[in-house]
């Protein structure tokens, strides 16, 4: 069973340290000390999910900060982002994982719709989230000029 408790300073550290390997380290953090601040923000509403043993195995945020600049977010849902630790993933611990982020968000906030915004060329991400029943319903690029895509699951 998984723990999802709301961000603290220790937390948001640790994940701003983590280093992903090619081709996820577009997801590692070039200036870990705003990293630390944005996270400590209340209006990102970031939390961090704990194993059974109390180890942080990832995080996880709703509204604004799980967004990417260039998408059209104009339809009304909650945006869900996270990240899971580096030695994670890749062994299968997904579909548990964004299950109990996913759980924690529609008990917190009660939407109608749920919104990921994913790195085209993450399709081990891609097919985790069309498994759990999202769908495609927006190709974009970023400001650096990064396919991104967003997928819409309805509650």
């Amino acid at each position: 069973m998984l723990k999802i408790e709301s961000i603290n300073v220790q937390g948001a550290i640790t994940i701003a340290s983590w280093e992903y390997a090619p081709p996820y380290n577009n997801y590692n953090q070039t200036d870990p000390v705003d990293a630390v601040n944005s996270y400590l923000l209340d209006k990102h509403q970031y939390h961090l999910i704990y194993n059974f043993e109390n180890q942080i195995i990832g995080y996880c945020c709703f509204g604004g900060d799980a967004r990417v600049s260039g998408g059209d977010y104009s339809l009304e849902a909650l945006d869900v982002g996270f990240g899971m630790r580096p030695d994670l993933t890749g062994h299968g611990n997904g579909n548990s994982f964004l299950s109990a982020i996913l759980e924690h968000g529609i008990k917190k906030y009660q939407p109608q719709k749920l919104r990921l915004s994913v790195a085209a060329f993450n399709k081990r991400a891609i097919n985790l989230y069309k498994n759990v029943g999202f769908n495609v319903t927006q190709a974009f690029q970023n400001q650096k000029k990064i396919p991104f895509i967003i997928m819409i699951k309805h509650v």
